[in-house]
């Protein structure tokens, strides 16, 4: 992938010199309300804008792949707490797959763990 990505960036990057070397003739151009002007090639004039419509368009990308990144991290951090949680509130197994059962102390008390449980499964 990482190569497809660098031909197809080099095969822009000739058109775009091919471009400004055969659109040499000079541009005048001359903005309202100032009386300067600016004498420059056609190609440069045409190729400068839509580099910074590009650099645009990436800062727009990297923002939006930050916020998926984001979401993307506090989604993992939730998966590993709820099985964390998870894990503290499945009974122990034994070796033979039988749940080991919880007995309640002689105090009468009920421990935390058996506050909540989940459904069968």
């Amino acid at each position: 992938m990482q190569i497809l990505k660098w031909f197809v960036g080099s095969c822009f990057m000739a058109v775009c010199v091919v471009f400004a070397i055969s659109n040499r003739s000079e541009i005048t151009l001359q903005f309202w309300p100032f009386q300067q002007s600016l004498s420059t090639q056609a190609g440069i004039i045409i190729l400068l804008p839509t580099f910074a419509a590009f650099l645009l368009g990436c800062l727009w990308m990297s923002v939006g792949k930050a916020v998926l990144w984001r979401r993307a991290r506090d989604a993992e951090k939730r998966v590993k707490r709820l099985q964390a949680t998870l894990e503290e509130m499945e009974p122990p197994l034994t070796q033979d797959g039988t749940e080991v059962m919880h007995t309640a102390p002689e105090d009468g008390s009920v421990p935390k763990s058996n506050l909540a449980q989940l459904p069968p499964r």
